[in-house]
């Protein structure tokens, strides 16, 4: 449920303004929300790789890089990353973010 609900919060960067003051859409609540389900759900490879795949829509779309960065977003990257070190998918989407941060997309997690 909560990996649903991070991708619906995050395709309402996606709506007309019309539609996102009409819905009362907070994108920044729902990046702060996204945050801490990943979080929450560390050991969750498929609610990652939709988090980071929010993130990077986050960064995309709104600019956002100080609020993804606030309160260790970028240690929740990389602890994705080495939580999920042979997930293809959760990799990939982390690279994205971190480059999208001005971080070091080629970092890995040390053995």
């Amino acid at each position: 449920l909560q990996t649903k609900s991070i991708r619906a919060m995050a395709s309402g960067v996606l709506w007309p303004e019309d539609v996102q003051r009409r819905a009362q859409y907070n994108p920044l609540r729902g990046l702060e929300l996204t945050k801490k389900a990943m979080a929450a759900h560390m050991e969750n490879a498929e609610l990652q790789q939709a988090g980071l795949e929010a993130l990077s829509k986050y960064l995309d779309k709104l600019k956002c890089k100080t609020e993804v960065l606030q309160d260790g977003g970028e240690e929740l990257v990389k602890r994705s990353m080495t939580q999920h070190e042979n997930e293809k998918p959760v990799n990939l989407w982390a690279r994205n973010v971190l480059d999208a941060l001005g971080v070091d997309k080629s970092w890995t997690p040390s053995k």
